[in-house]
This record gives C-alpha cells, structure tokens and sequence, in this order.
C-alpha cells in the first residue's frame, strides 16, 4: 500500500512539485532565466526587502502602499540568497505549490 497525504499518493505530489517548477523556470518573473528589468513591481518588492535586510525601516525609512507580509516574503527572499534571486524564487515555487495541492 502507498503512502497517501489527504488521499494524494506520495508519488503524484512529487509530480506536481516537478510541473510546478517547471512552470515558474519558464513563466515567473524570478526565474534564473530571465533579467529582472522589465518588471517594476517585483523590482521594487525585492529592493523594498533587501532595504529592510539592511537595517532600513518599512513606512519609515522607504515607503510602498503594499503591506507588510509582502515585504517580509521578499526580506526572507534576500536572505536566503542576497546575490540572486533563486531565495524569492524558491519561495514562489513553494507557494505555488501549497495552493495547487490545496
């Protein structure tokens, strides 16, 4: 008998996180294979972020109208990679993930 999470076999969930991440390498903005200059609001959500990784207050020292839980998904981004953007990556393909199984 295989092993089953809220009745999806183990081996189908390891199939969908695969298409998942196939999907956000061609098609999300954060993707290694694409440069980030196009993109305006991502841009600034990430650089948001790295400012508050840096000691800089949000609402304070930098401002956006967005909230903070969007700033701190990007801060955890940049912390987990500072040079490149494979952290916030790694987190979309994570939530990405959550909301197609649930």
């Amino acid at each position: 008998m295989t092993k089953t999470i809220f009745n999806i076999k183990i081996e189908q969930l390891i199939l969908l996180f695969v298409i998942v991440a196939c999907i956000n390498l061609t098609a999300n903005c954060f993707s290694p294979f694409f440069l980030m200059e196009g993109n305006y609001d991502p841009v600034t959500f990430y650089m948001e972020g790295k400012a508050w990784a840096h000691g800089y207050l949000p609402y304070k020292d930098f401002t956006d109208v967005k909230g903070i839980f969007l700033f701190f998904i990007y801060l955890t981004g940049y912390i987990i990679s500072p040079d490149k953007t494979w952290g916030i990556f790694g987190i979309y393909t994570l939530f990405a993930y959550i909301f197609s199984v649930f």
